[in-house]
């Protein structure tokens, strides 16, 4: 067969499995990550200093950053959050709440896959559970070509990589079942979610098309009206200014930008002008 006929075959396979994909995308992302540490950066110390806290700092502190990015970077983090303290209507409620607990679920992939390939690696665990990881003195360590590991290290590794298998076991095993219960409480067959995923993925492309013809407008009419004539400085001053969102009143049209703001208020000035000449 021709790769003319697998090739659609395997953009359908993405387009319909994308966040299985980006999972696994994130988790193998995570392994090399964890590889780069654990060979060119982390080496447990020798001599006074606290192995328990260092091997448990590289275990624990990355997956709680990942953690936090997970968080950050999804977007349905802050289309839900954004401007919640201001809303008219209480939106989040218990969908808001079903909706945080699928962002921590995905948020998770990336700490559970770190914690999970930190463990089958051993260094880090052993390197905290070990009061002596060396089986050679502290400058041997440090300036040596081969370092020698002592029993209780290696013990400590092979403890750690049990560990391992049975965290990376539970998460599949967990995770199957939370994905398998949210799509078996679904509303929406099979065919009905994709239509609801292409519903959004279509609106948001026509959003962006609309808004930048509207935007384009309103932007040239805009310069226009600046550039029409010969502006003071204090004008200039007001059109460069940091401008921030204000809250606006209901029915009020909301300005996005100072230039925005400024036509506005100049537009209303004049009206204003134009009003008092005529009642003289």
């Amino acid at each position: 067969m021709h790769a003319s006929y697998f090739l659609p075959n395997f953009l359908e396979i993405l387009k319909h499995n994308s966040v299985s994909l980006l999972n696994i995308l994130i988790a193998m992302s995570t392994i090399g990550v964890e590889q780069i540490f654990s060979k060119v950066i982390f080496l447990c110390p020798c001599g006074n200093l606290d192995n328990r806290i260092y091997g448990l700092v590289y275990l624990v502190v990355p997956a709680v950053v990942l953690l936090i990015l997970g968080y950050a970077l999804n977007s349905s983090t802050w289309r839900l959050f954004t401007g919640i303290c201001k809303r008219s209507t209480n939106s989040f409620g218990k969908m808001g709440c079903y909706i945080t607990f699928q962002i921590l679920m995905r948020s998770l992939v990336a700490p559970v896959s770190w914690i999970c390939i930190a463990l089958l690696d051993g260094k880090y665990y052993a390197c905290a559970m070990t009061s002596q990881p060396y089986d050679q003195s502290c400058i041997e360590v440090y300036t040596g070509r081969t370092i020698k590991y002592s029993i209780e290290y290696h013990n400590s590794v092979a403890q750690s990589q049990v560990i391992g298998w049975l965290a990376t076991g539970i998460s599949f095993v967990v995770g199957t079942i939370l994905f398998s219960t949210f799509r078996c409480c679904s509303p929406l067959t099979h065919w009905q979610r994709q239509y609801l995923l292409l519903t959004k993925s279509i609106e948001r492309t026509v959003f962006e098309e609309k808004a930048k013809e509207m935007i384009r407008v309103d932007a040239i009419s805009n310069i226009d009206f600046l550039l029409k004539q010969s502006r003071s400085k204090n004008d200039w001053d007001q059109i460069t200014e940091m401008y921030f969102v204000k809250e606006m009143r209901p029915g009020t049209k909301i300005k996005y930008s100072a230039l925005q703001n400024w036509v506005s208020e100049s537009l209303k000035n004049e009206g204003e002008e134009v009003a008092n000449n005529t009642s003289l």
